[in-house]
């Protein structure tokens, strides 16, 4: 520490973090953004069959409620713009699966149903 510096250390972890310190906490931060959720990292565990699967998850997203599609085959960015119009929120493409956020899974099941597209709910 400087000698010039007017703080002083008020407590700090084993690793080296203290109370105040930026650089720890944005290590932290960091870390918890790459944390994936477990189904999305495995692509859902679901059989490759020709049917999309609609899932709602939270697990390792911040609390979030997020619905997947999981199976999509074709356009997938035309589906994703398509499905964020529709339920008036935002989505991301991920990989091979669509994530929308919110629980927006009635309304995607009933697109989907309308364009004839093969879906099941899946999930919790």
């Amino acid at each position: 520490m400087n000698k010039n510096d007017n703080s002083r250390l008020v407590w700090s972890d084993e690793r080296g973090g203290a109370v105040g310190d930026k650089t720890s906490k944005n290590k932290r931060k960091q870390q918890k953004k790459q944390k994936v959720a477990p189904a999305a990292q495995s692509g859902g565990g679901f059989p490759k069959d020709g049917v999309v699967r609609v899932c709602r998850e939270k697990s390792g997203r911040g609390g979030k409620t997020v619905t997947v599609l999981y199976g999509v085959e074709g356009d997938r960015n035309g589906l994703l713009k398509t499905l964020k119009q529709l339920c008036g929120c935002g989505g991301s493409l991920k990989g091979s699966f669509l994530e929308i956020q919110g629980d927006q899974r009635d309304k995607i099941m009933a697109y989907l149903a309308e364009k004839g597209i093969k879906a099941k709910v899946a999930g919790g």
